[in-house]
């Protein structure tokens, strides 16, 4: 008999890791995998990650992958994580509503842009029950370039994706604001899709910056679970800022 709250339709955790992840030596190379959870005790329906920074000024990109030791299969490729300009701060939570089956040994690996063996630490949570409206199969990152999202300097409308891969299912949005003397404020992050000078917007969201200072790290999300969108082949996709202020931005697609 399950427990009450721990029907289908109700997510709960059943798996909570912190791990240790290393970079590559070499700038924006993946390290190796470090192993997240040996079996998953039952099917899951997907997994929260937030990460906790020790280096400055870091960006990272994270491969979440199922399999055993040296046969693993990447479900989530690429995740951005940006730390601003300070060190041994957390981001955060980013909802990844993706099956895991049963037996399934999950591990990571993470690249960082500044090389030099950086270490991030992970905190995964797995979870059985729905986490959104639809569980999907895995997750790319098409807009990184160089290690990071794509740099927004001004208030115009910049390109992230010049021709989606293939079809989508869902994206999910990941704003972060970096360097200078920001202080904190809200405001306004729009998305299109179209060619340019034709684009359509399809989301606006609002953004809250975290920041306390000029040495303090200046990055917040401003959406973290996928939204339900048909992304075609081929589509163009593009974001603009409300504020003139240094900002990367990233788009995660869902299969």
């Amino acid at each position: 008999m399950r427990s009450a709250g721990h029907g289908r339709g109700t997510p709960f955790p059943f798996s909570d890791k912190t791990v240790a992840l290393v970079a590559n030596s070499t700038a924006d190379v993946k390290g190796a995998y470090v192993e997240i959870d040996a079996a998953v005790p039952a099917n899951c329906n997907g997994f929260v990650l937030s990460a906790q920074n020790h280096g400055t000024n870091s960006a990272w990109l994270v491969d979440v992958a199922i399999g055993s030791a040296g046969n693993e299969v990447i479900i989530a490729a690429d995740i951005p994580i940006e730390f601003g300009r300070a060190a041994n701060i957390h981001d955060l939570p980013m909802v990844f509503p993706l099956r895991i089956p049963e037996g399934a040994r999950v591990s990571a690996r993470a690249s960082e842009i500044l090389g030099g063996t950086l270490t991030i630490n992970l905190h995964f949570t797995l979870f059985q029950g729905n986490l959104g409206p639809t569980t999907y199969s895995g997750v790319v990152n098409e807009s990184h370039s160089g290690g990071r999202g794509v740099i927004i300097t001004g208030t115009g409308i910049f390109e992230m994706v010049a021709s989606a891969a293939r079809n989508y299912k869902a994206v999910m949005f990941i704003s972060a604001a970096d360097g200078g003397t920001q202080t904190s404020f809200n405001g306004q992050m729009s998305f299109f899709v179209g060619a340019s000078s034709s684009e359509q917007k399809v989301l606006e969201c609002e953004y809250r910056e975290l920041a306390t200072g000029d040495t303090a790290p200046h990055f917040g999300y401003a959406i973290h679970r996928p939204i339900p969108y048909l992304v075609q082949i081929g589509s163009r996709w593009s974001t603009q800022a409300g504020r003139a202020n240094k900002f990367i931005n990233s788009i995660l697609f869902f299969y």
